[in-house]
Order: C-alpha cells, then sequence, then structure tokens
C-alpha cells in the first residue's frame, strides 16, 4: 500500500514539474525582441517610427546604418543592439518604404537601390559609452564606408539616434552636426537625444527625448535648435505638428564664405578685360553673357566671390580642372563647360542655361552658270520631242502641199519652203502665205499653239534663271561627306573628349583625311581658300565667324542639317554643394525668362562692331554672293548668238549645195 503510495506521488511530481517545463518553453517562444527592450527603448522605437510616418512619403529609399559591433560586444552594446534591431523590424512592417541595413564591417553586395540612385533618408545609430567623444567615433567609419560605397548622399535628410543618455544634450547635437558639416557636408541633419534619467525630465513616467537641428546660412548664426520633444500621450501615441525637417538653405544665404570661382579666356564667347597685381594678390575681371549671367545669380543669392588663378591651356584640360574642384580648391567652375559624363563624376552640373551643338561644316554649294543653266531649261527629251515635231509638221505640210496642189499656193509645194514656215512659227516670227485649204489650216493652227505653249515655258524659265541660276547640289547627310572625298579638319581639341566612343569618327576611313588647324577661324578660312575641306565645329564658334568675317546677309558658310552631337553648356559645382539647388532656380529663371538669349544678342552685336575692323576682304572677295543684281551682257546671249551661228552655217551648206546642183545643171 505504501509502494503505491509513493508511486502516486512520484508521478504527480513529474507532471507538475512537465507542465512547469511546458509552461515556460511557452513563455520563451512567445517572447519577441520587441519584450526584450525597456519601456524607454519602446518609447524611442514609437518616437522615429512617428517621425517616419509623418515626414516622408512612401517608396523613399532609406538607409539604416548600424555601427559595426565588433568581435568582442559587451553587454552594454548587446542592449543597443537588441534596440537597433526592435526599431528596424518596426520600421520594416509598416512595408512603406525601401530599407536598407548597412553596417561598415559587412561586405556588401549589390543592393536593391541598384542604379535607382542614393538614398533619400540616411538613420544612423551611435551611443555615448564612457566618453562623448565615441558619438562621433562611431559615426566616421560608418559615413567613411558610405563614401566608399557610392551611397552616401550629402543632400538626404540624416536622422541620428544617440541610443545613451545625454547630459548636455544642445552641446552634444551641435558638436555632432558641426562635424558632420565640416567633414562630410551633411547640413539637413536631426539629432535625436534621450534626456538624462531623472523625475524633472519624465513624464507619466516615461523619458523625454529632444530633436535638434540646425540652420547653417542663416544670420544668427551656426548654433543647435531645439526643435521639439518626443512624449507619448494616451494610447502610446505621440501628437505633434511641428516641421522637422524645414529647408536649410535660405534664399539669400548669409554667414557663407566667399567661394572660389574658376573661369578662363574662352573667345569669343568670354573675354579677360583685366589682370593686374593688387597687393599680393592677382586681379582678374572678365565679361561675356556667362560672366553676367554669374553675377546676377551669386547677387541673388547674397553670395561673393574671387576668380581662381589657375589657368585653362585648351579645351583637354577639363579633366585636371576638374580634379581641382573635386578636391574642394575651387567652389565652382564656369565658361564654355559643357554637360558631359566625364565630367559629372568630378562634380555637379547646373542647370543648362544655354545649348549649341558640334555641326559638319562644308564648302557651300557652287553658283550655277547661268548659260548653262539656260541650256537644261529643257530635258533632252523634251528637246528630242521638239526638233521630232518641227520634222514630222514640215513633212505633214509638204504632204498636204504636194496633195493639194491645185488649191494651195506655191509656198507650201517643197520641202525646203515647208521647212521655213515651221522654223519661222517656232521663232514667233510672220510666214511668206498663210495657207489655204481647211486641212493645212487645221494643222498650221496646230503648231502655233504647240510653239505658243513651248516659247511661253521657255521665256518663264529663261526670267527666272537670269535672276537666280540656282546651285549644285549640296551634302546633305553624313554619308555623303564621307563619299565626298572631302578632308576633315579640327581645331577645338576636344575631340577625344566627346567623340571617344563614336564608332564613324574614329574609323580608319576618317583617321586619314584628319587634319589640325590652330583656331577655328583657321578651319573655317581654309574652307573658303580649298573647296576640299570640311570641318567638325560648334555652332556658337560659327555664328561669331559669319558675324565677324563675312559681309552681312550673305550665307557663305553651308553646314550638314543635323547636329553631329548637341552641346549643354553647364556651371559645375564640387559634389553635394549647397548652393546648387538655388543657384539651378534662379539659372532656370533667367533661362526661361530669355534674359541669357538678350546676352548674347549683345555679343554679337560686339561681334559686328569688332567685324568692320576685321572684314577679310581679300580672302571672301572671290566669294562673292549671287543674290544680288548683275550686269545684263553679250555672254548671257551666248545661246543665241550659237544658234544663228549654226543656222548661217546651215545656210552657206545649201546655199553650197544650190550652186554646185545648178552648176552641174547647166553642163
Amino acid at each position: 500500500m505504501s509502494y503505491v503510495l509513493i508511486l502516486s506521488v512520484f508521478h504527480l511530481q513529474a507532471m507538475v514539474f512537465l507542465i512547469n517545463m511546458l509552461s515556460v518553453l511557452h513563455t520563451l517562444l512567445t517572447t519577441t525582441s520587441h519584450d526584450l527592450v525597456s519601456a524607454d527603448q519602446r518609447h524611442l522605437v514609437m518616437c522615429v517610427k512617428t517621425i517616419l510616418l509623418r515626414h516622408f512619403v512612401s517608396g523613399e529609399s532609406l538607409l539604416v546604418s548600424l555601427p559595426s559591433d565588433g568581435y568582442n560586444v559587451t553587454s552594454q552594446e548587446a542592449d543597443h543592439l537588441m534596440l537597433m534591431e526592435v526599431m528596424v523590424q518596426n520600421i520594416n512592417e509598416e512595408i512603406l518604404w525601401p530599407l536598407e541595413i548597412y553596417k561598415p564591417r559587412i561586405q556588401r553586395k549589390q543592393s536593391f537601390l541598384g542604379r535607382q540612385g542614393y538614398p533619400n533618408v540616411f538613420i544612423m545609430f551611435t551611443w555615448f559609452e564612457q566618453e562623448e567623444r565615441n558619438i562621433i567615433i562611431n559615426l566616421t567609419p560608418q559615413l567613411e564606408n558610405l563614401i566608399t560605397k557610392g551611397l552616401l548622399n550629402s543632400h538626404a535628410r540624416f536622422i541620428i539616434i544617440i541610443t545613451d543618455n545625454v547630459v548636455a544634450p544642445g552641446q552634444t547635437a551641435l558638436s555632432t552636426v558641426e562635424y558632420l558639416w565640416a567633414n562630410f557636408k551633411i547640413f539637413d541633419v536631426l539629432v535625436l537625444c534621450p534626456i538624462i534619467n531623472s523625475d524633472l525630465n519624465r513624464s507619466n513616467g516615461m523619458a523625454r527625448f529632444h530633436f535638434y537641428s540646425w540652420f547653417p546660412f542663416h544670420s544668427y548664426g551656426q548654433q543647435e535648435i531645439l526643435f521639439d520633444e518626443c512624449i507619448l500621450g494616451k494610447n502610446n501615441q505621440w501628437y505633434s505638428e511641428t516641421n522637422l525637417f524645414p529647408s536649410k538653405i535660405p534664399s539669400k544665404f548669409q554667414n557663407y564664405n566667399a567661394i572660389t570661382v574658376f573661369t578662363g579666356e574662352v573667345k569669343p564667347s568670354l573675354l579677360l578685360t583685366k589682370n593686374y597685381t593688387e597687393g599680393n594678390r592677382t586681379v582678374l575681371e572678365f565679361r561675356g553673357p556667362e560672366i553676367d549671367m554669374l553675377n546676377l545669380i551669386l547677387g541673388t543669392i547674397n553670395i561673393s566671390f574671387t576668380y581662381s588663378n589657375l589657368r585653362r591651356g585648351n579645351t583637354t584640360d577639363f579633366l585636371t580642372l576638374m580634379a581641382e574642384l573635386s578636391s574642394g580648391r575651387l567652389d565652382l567652375m564656369i565658361g564654355a563647360l559643357p554637360l558631359h559624363e566625364s565630367l559629372t563624376a568630378y562634380g555637379d552640373p547646373s542647370f543648362p542655361y544655354y545649348f549649341t551643338g558640334y555641326k559638319w561644316y562644308v564648302p557651300c554649294p557652287k553658283a550655277v552658270p547661268r548659260v548653262d543653266k539656260i541650256s537644261g531649261i529643257f530635258y533632252p527629251s523634251a528637246w528630242l520631242s521638239l526638233v521630232v515635231s518641227f520634222v514630222t509638221m514640215s513633212l505633214v505640210m509638204w504632204g498636204y502641199g504636194s496633195l493639194f496642189k491645185e488649191s494651195e499656193c506655191h509656198a507650201y509645194e517643197t520641202l525646203s519652203n515647208c521647212f521655213y514656215n515651221v522654223w519661222a512659227v517656232a521663232f514667233g516670227v510672220s510666214v511668206h502665205h498663210k495657207p489655204i485649204i481647211s486641212e493645212l489650216k487645221a494643222i498650221f493652227l496646230l503648231w502655233v499653239c504647240y510653239c505658243y505653249a513651248m516659247n511661253t515655258v521657255f521665256q518663264t524659265f529663261f526670267t527666272s534663271f537670269l535672276v537666280d541660276p540656282g546651285f549644285e547640289n549640296p551634302i546633305k547627310d553624313y554619308d555623303e561627306l564621307l563619299a565626298s572625298g572631302l578632308d576633315f579638319g579640327y581645331g577645338s581639341g576636344s575631340e577625344s573628349l566627346f567623340f571617344e566612343n563614336y564608332s564613324e569618327f574614329n574609323s580608319k576611313e576618317t583617321s586619314f583625311r584628319r587634319s589640325r588647324c590652330l583656331s577655328y577661324e583657321e578651319c573655317f578660312l581654309r574652307i573658303f581658300k580649298d573647296r576640299h575641306f570640311a570641318t567638325l565645329q560648334v555652332e556658337f564658334f560659327a555664328n561669331a565667324f559669319t558675324t565677324v568675317y563675312l559681309p552681312r546677309n550673305e550665307h557663305l558658310l553651308c553646314s550638314l542639317n543635323d547636329y553631329y552631337r548637341i552641346i549643354y553648356v553647364v556651371m559645375y559645382l564640387p559634389k553635394g554643394s549647397h548652393i546648387l539647388n538655388p543657384l539651378n532656380r534662379v539659372a532656370s529663371r533667367i533661362a526661361e525668362s530669355g534674359l541669357f538669349s538678350k546676352w548674347i544678342s549683345g555679343l554679337e552685336e560686339f561681334w559686328k562692331i569688332k567685324g568692320v575692323s576685321m572684314l577679310k576682304v581679300d580672302v571672301l572677295t572671290k566669294h562673292s554672293s549671287v543674290d544680288g543684281y548683275f550686269v545684263f551682257n553679250m555672254s548671257h546671249l551666248q545661246i543665241a548668238f550659237c544658234s544663228l551661228a549654226i543656222g548661217l552655217v546651215l545656210s552657206f551648206a545649201v546655199l553650197f549645195a544650190e550652186m554646185l546642183n545648178y552648176s552641174f545643171g547647166c553642163n
């Protein structure tokens, strides 16, 4: 009996132990990571999540950057990592933003962002630990690795989350944003600082979190500003209407140092007007439409500037100068700079405020000689039909005249008389005798109408071709240019930059026909001197050449119809420059209002004044236009005199044949 009782008690204890183990296992399985963080940490997670929901639209790319956890993780670091895990989990559950997680130590593979561009929002974690400087020490490798991976976008919005309690949150936030600005040019930053745990800084038992930011370009200087504080109310919700990400770039800058601008003389669009030394510095002054625009833009946004002493030898120095821009020694580059993919790797381009393009300029077609044009009024088939009609009409009249000898006059009995009458009608001369019979009259009237129509057409074209004989067939496209056998000339030295990927430009067929010009003027002038020559030049330079060197209202410089490559003219600024957006805003308004076109027109007037003294009469005199008046002389009647000479020769031959016939008849 006692044995059975002992066994029952043992079974009961075993069941109790099993139930307790199952309860513990159930508790472990149902516990989430969210339950493993403190209430203050859950408060922080809810604050960040509310910021994202209120200030960022769905679809904006989001990058969460985590500090490197190293190999020896302390309990405090493990607590921070658990907080970050819970926060990322809560953000991802919303399924609103493409999310990417980045750690410096992790070898990052191709992300989902891929070719979609830079992230729009960065969330970065850091903590205090024993020293305040660890906040920046934790941020530095994250930012440097983002630069290395090509992910850092200094124009994006940054949320810096300090997960430790901070004694002096304002000073900590200011040192953080100043560090980001000085070293990485990041300015749109929101720093979230938890206030040290005390009864004075708690509400309803929950910790407070302050949001700090700054306005580095405003008149009151660079200082931290407390935007808001996150305090959860009922239902663990935070209610605030404060805009935590206002625009940090003003329409007019304050407390902004003078920028260094590089430009160089690029004739004829940009001219160096003054170059002198004042004290220990060199003073440069330039003139041109781009300089007028630069002065207006920087004056509008309240930024002063000085010119750099660097020099640009030719167009091929683009990449060398862009390296200076990328290194930070220059703040802006201007001066006939093209929008090109190889240059955008070094700096950010501005709004394109002007466009031109490369064109092939070829010899203009020669004017067709008026005599040749007149002789070609009718096609050979028309001339042949005219001769056939002439002979046919002569034979028909002679046949009718021979058939009706009694009724018809003797003028139509012989073939020579019929030939003479038909010839007279063709040239509008009266015949000796009109036909008598009705059949011959009808044939005669038909011939008169035919000759009248042909003479009217001939005289109309004759008058038109005397005024404007037209031109030979021009070269219309690139295929015809290659087939023409012309030599190719280049002058700017920029072909290696613009056309390195153009297979037709670098083909063997064109390489051996290339020749170098010292300037664009030399290339254009060679077209006039040597008609077996074509040049690839910018249309803007061609307009300048036409205005300066060619007489007004004469179009002696011809080109192919289409651009070989379009060029957009821009300014370049360092990557992430904060004056880019306000500069673009003013530049776009200048271009759209037509103000830049007005400056270009003023430059063209300057070219015209300059061209009065630079007109190359000796080069261009023989290339006078055919559009003006001409002297009508005997050469224009060459066809008529040739026809008269042929007629006289034929008449003399007929006369000589009749004389021989008469002499043989008498014998």
